[in-house]
C-alpha cells in the first residue's frame, strides 16, 4: 500500500480514526470525509487511487456517493477502485456492488481482510 492515496468516508469518529491507523501504518496515504458532501468536495481536488466507504452515512448515504462516482467517470472517464464497509452485512454487499462498489467488508472490519482487499484492488 505504500504511497497509494486513498479517500476514507466514514461518519463514526472511532471507526474512522481506527481505520486511518491501519491504513497509514500499512504505508497509504489517507484522506478522510464524514459525509458524502466533504467526500465529493475532496474528490475535486487531488485524484486518490482508491475509495473506502461507509454505507450508513448521515443525509445522503454511501450508495448514493458511489452512484455519483460512477456517474461523473462515465461523462469524464477512468475508474477509482472503491471498497464499500458497513455493519448491514444481510443486503449491503450485493447492493453495494450494484451501486458501484468493487467490494465489501462487513463491520467491524478484519484487518488482515481490509488488507488485503485494499491490496487487491490497488493492484487488480
Amino acid at each position: 500500500m505504500a504511497g497509494l492515496k486513498i479517500l476514507l468516508v466514514e461518519d463514526d469518529a472511532l471507526s474512522r480514526e481506527a481505520l486511518e491507523l491501519v491504513l497509514s501504518a500499512h504505508g497509504a496515504s489517507v484522506r478522510s470525509a464524514e459525509s458524502v458532501s466533504q467526500a465529493l468536495l475532496l474528490l475535486e481536488g487531488e485524484e486518490p487511487g482508491m475509495l473506502i466507504s461507509d454505507i450508513g452515512l448521515p443525509g445522503v448515504d454511501g450508495y448514493e456517493l458511489m452512484r455519483r462516482i460512477r456517474a461523473r467517470e462515465a461523462d469524464e472517464g477512468g475508474h477509482l477502485a472503491a471498497l464499500a464497509v458497513s455493519g448491514f452485512s444481510d443486503v449491503s454487499g450485493g447492493l453495494a456492488r450494484a451501486a458501484g462498489f468493487d467490494g465489501f467488508l462487513c463491520k467491524p472490519v478484519n484487518i488482515d481482510a481490509l488488507v488485503a482487499r485494499v491490496r487487491g484492488l490497488a493492484n487488480p
